[in-house]
């Protein structure tokens, strides 16, 4: 946009509705932003866990402790030991 054309919008409208008009769009896009920003968001209190040496037969059992720090349900499918 040149100048000019600035101008020729400026001549046409007064400041306060140009300003009116700037400030409600700007509301409007962080509104959308702030819209797709929330989502669920896992953490870990602890992501390694060395369980030693585990005599062969028996069993090693440790915990994950998570919780969800998002804005949104944190939904949790198909979990699998690794």
């Amino acid at each position: 946009m040149e100048i000019r054309e600035i101008r020729e919008i400026m001549s046409k409208h007064p400041p306060s509705k140009i300003i009116i008009l700037t400030l409600t769009c700007m509301g409007l896009l962080c509104g959308l932003f702030s819209i797709s920003w929330a989502a669920p968001r896992i953490k870990f209190d602890q992501t390694q866990f060395d369980c030693g040496e585990v005599i062969q037969g028996k069993e090693a059992v440790h915990v994950f402790e998570f919780h969800n720090e998002g804005d949104e349900n944190l939904i949790i499918n198909n979990v699998k030991a690794g």
